[in-house]
């Protein structure tokens, strides 16, 4: 959570419901409407515009050797972000199936 700043991170978190969509698409083998891929495809561009800025700073370091590792650090935080959605949303859907599949009580 250090690594960004509490916008960006709830920015990021926002592909959440990107990854939700497709992982629920699959595992229920039903297809998402027009509209729906449409808004999924808005979010991940706002997404990728709003950490475009991230790679094109101009009062990044110019020191190779601390541009480096400020781009490693910022993929490690990337990557933490993306095993966090990824484990949310399995949990998530995952449930959604199981209760699916679990007899009606009544």
């Amino acid at each position: 959570l250090t690594l960004f700043d509490p916008v960006t991170y709830v920015i990021l978190m926002q592909i959440r419901l990107v990854v939700t969509g497709v992982m629920w698409s699959a595992l229920f083998s039903k297809k998402l409407s027009t509209h729906a891929w449409l808004a999924l495809a808005l979010i991940t561009i706002g997404c990728m515009v709003k950490e475009s800025g991230k790679f094109f700073d101009p009062n990044q370091k110019k020191d190779a050797h601390a541009a480096a590792d400020s781009t490693t650090t910022w993929l490690a935080g990337l990557a933490m972000i993306a095993l966090q959605v990824g484990a949310g949303v399995f949990a998530s859907v995952f449930n959604e199936t199981l209760l699916k599949k679990q007899p009606q009580i009544s």
